[in-house]
């Protein structure tokens, strides 16, 4: 049983982060397909993992977003290719981590 909760708690930061990391993804994108949709159309794409990136394909324009970490890429020839646009936090609000809000209450 000890062995289970040494597991859990391991891999609970973890899976905080990845949830934390997608949502954060997921905003960007939304904001990224509303303020330039001549780039990033049709909205609402399924985002999807690609090795360590958080991805969407936009095919009416034929360009890509993705993050990495905090770091955003967009790809496409309109872009000359791969370019780094900055990170996630240069565009949004962050949300808060999951461990910050615990810790409020």
């Amino acid at each position: 049983m000890r062995f289970i909760i040494l597991v859990f708690l391991v891999l609970v930061p973890g899976v905080a982060f990845a949830e934390n990391f997608l949502v954060n993804s997921n905003k960007l994108f939304n904001f990224a397909e509303k303020t330039y949709p001549e780039f990033f159309s049709p909205a609402s794409t399924a985002t999807y993992s690609l090795n360590n990136y958080l991805v969407r394909y936009y095919p009416n324009t034929g360009n890509y977003i993705g993050t990495s970490g905090e770091d955003v890429y967009i790809y496409g020839d309109v872009f000359n290719g791969l370019l780094k646009a900055g990170v996630i936090s240069n565009f949004i609000e962050l949300e808060p981590d999951s461990d910050e809000l615990l810790g409020k209450h």
